[in-house]
């Protein structure tokens, strides 16, 4: 069974509320991986999908 992304969802706090980004399928390399860059802290919302 292999698994993969399914919807990626970068997180940030503005103003004391969270803001939610959809990454597309070239940021997520269509749903095989996600970055995140060298020094930089990030929050990432991930859900997954399994296949055969």
């Amino acid at each position: 069974m292999n698994t993969g992304l399914l919807t990626v969802d970068e997180a940030e706090k503005q103003a004391g509320n969270w803001h939610f980004r959809r990454l597309n399928g070239d940021q997520t390399h269509q749903g095989r991986h996600v970055r995140i860059p060298l020094g930089q802290w990030m929050i990432q919302r991930v859900r997954l999908y399994d296949y055969p």
